[in-house]
């Protein structure tokens, strides 16, 4: 097996590592959790507050796992791989993420494992392209730069800023729709004011929850809500839906919502450039700032909503619809800070509605989990793939120097020199390639003038690097001696008329 597949079959073995090692404590956090939450027998209120944390670092797994690797695998990602190992790699961590998340979301909603597989799969399409939007162009922008030239990187991340604010608002209904998560509902139609343009839809998803996608001009209710709630609740939801479209803030705020996406998926470009971590740093604090704005934004958005709701339909309705929501999710009554809706709590009684439940608590726990995992990935990547290659980098040299250099080992000699420490072996190696096989002649001189000069013998780099001028120039007056042939061979057909 050449290097180069035994490098991809090194990046498949630790990917299933890391999400063995993500279930595996997902799944310690949440038993304990429900353990806690099913050994007393408490209000629904209590074991959300309970489970909250556990959820939280699930979630937060769910995207730590493909960000952490993706970011180790930038950083020892070198181009003597190839496109096909890195087209494979992309591909994989799509897959796994994508199982990952299923895996990990299966301890996050109570419910979930009465829900079958496909239909959970359905599901998460439905986040994806509805619920988180930006998320899903950033990775896909983050795929497709891998490929992009380091010269076109602004020019790509423009063409994504446009894609995440104009297109996206318009295409994300469409696709939801062909991929059959969206089907029209005319029953809700009936629940929005006559003349109105916007759209209502059911979505398939595993919670009871409902959004408005103001931009695109649609109001979603999950199937699962819908069967909840009564009439009246229904009608409630729906006008509160419905106010998100009289807002004038809508166009802000989703601008402002973008922003952070944009600027975590420039961590390519940035990369690419070399910008100093300082300024890394500044544009994290940045995109932490901004998601405050947003969160702010959001919240005083759904209290001015709330109020004109209970003004104008059954406050009692609205609330009970509200608990529902919370009930069946099992979503905190009192959440913790810098969330986008207000505390269903503190909801309730603003519509005149007291809770049958004492105010709980917010939900405290650590949420360390989350850190914990990326630095145990970003310390144990290094040395796992250290010992990995150590052993096929050894394999690779005696099979290099007993078998000889054949056409498939190209790769092979690129990942020996960038990962072998040994320049002075490699230097050899190279310089013997040079001299004694022409099909490598130039490749090897360059990566033989480059070992000589790690290893510190510059008067081999030198030596190596004149050598490297002389074959270029060779080279190229063979080129041209070679076009003049072409054409001295054109004008005799010609004149011998053949």
């Amino acid at each position: 097996m050449s290097l180069l597949w035994l490098e991809a079959l090194h990046i498949v073995l630790l990917s299933v590592f890391y999400v063995l090692c993500a279930i595996f404590l997902t799944k310690i956090l949440w038993k304990r959790s429900v353990g806690k939450s099913l050994s007393r027998e408490s209000h629904w209120a209590e074991k959300a507050r309970i489970l909250f944390i556990a959820r939280l670092n699930a979630g937060g797994l769910v995207i730590a796992f493909p960000v952490t690797i993706i970011v180790m695998l930038s950083l020892s990602r070198h181009p003597s791989y190839g496109v096909v190992p890195t087209t494979l790699t992309l591909w994989w961590f799509c897959f796994i993420s994508l199982f990952t998340c299923m895996a990990i979301s299966s301890r996050i909603f109570h419910s979930y494992h009465t829900t079958p597989r496909m239909s959970s799969l359905k599901s998460m399409c439905s986040s994806l392209l509805l619920l988180y939007p930006h998320l899903t162009v950033a990775i896909v922008f983050l795929a497709i730069s891998w490929f992009v030239p380091k010269s076109f990187l602004w020019l790509w991340l423009v063409l994504f800023a446009a894609v995440t604010w104009f297109l996206l608002t318009k295409w994300c209904l469409p696709l939801a729709r062909w991929c059959k998560v969206l089907t029209p509902a005319p029953q809700l139609q009936e629940m929005i004011p006559q003349g109105s343009s916007i759209a209502t839809y059911f979505f398939y998803h595993k919670t009871a929850n409902a959004f408005a996608l103001t931009l695109s001009g649609a109001i979603c209710v999950s199937e699962k809500l819908y069967a909840l709630l009564n009439r009246a609740q229904v009608e409630s939801i729906m006008q509160h839906e419905y106010q998100h479209f009289q807002r004038h803030s809508n166009i802000a705020r989703g601008f402002v919502c973008s922003i952070p996406f944009v600027l975590a998926s420039s961590y390519k470009m940035l990369s690419a450039y070399q910008i100093s971590l300082y300024w890394m740093f500044l544009i994290l604090i940045l995109i932490i700032v901004l998601k405050n704005v947003a969160m702010k934004m959001f919240l005083r958005e759904e209290k001015e909503i709330d109020n004109v709701v209970s003004k104008e339909m059954d406050n009692e309705a609205y609330a009970y619809a509200l608990e529902s929501m919370h009930k069946e999710n099992l979503l905190p009554a009192v959440m913790t800070k810098n969330t986008t809706h207000p505390h269903l709590y503190d909801r309730m009684l603003d519509a005149g509605v007291t809770p049958d439940f004492p105010r709980p608590d917010p939900p405290k726990g650590k949420k360390m989990l989350v850190f914990i995992f990326c630095t145990v990935v970003i310390l144990a990547t290094p040395q796992i793939t250290s010992l990995f290659l150590k052993r096929g980098l050894y394999s690779t040299y005696t099979r290099m120097i007993t078998t000889g250099i054949r056409s498939n080992h190209i790769y092979d000699l690129a990942n020996f020199f960038y990962r072998s420490k040994n320049y002075q072996k490699s230097a050899k190696l190279y310089a013997k390639i040079s001299e004694e096989n022409s099909s490598y002649g130039d490749f090897s001189v360059v990566l033989a003038t480059c070992s000589y000069a790690y290893a510190n013998e510059k008067d081999m780099a030198r030596l190596y690097w004149k050598k490297t001028q002389e074959r270029r120039k060779i080279s190229q007056a063979l080129k041209r001696q070679e076009e003049w042939l072409k054409s001295v061979e054109a004008q005799m057909k010609m004149m011998l008329g053949e």
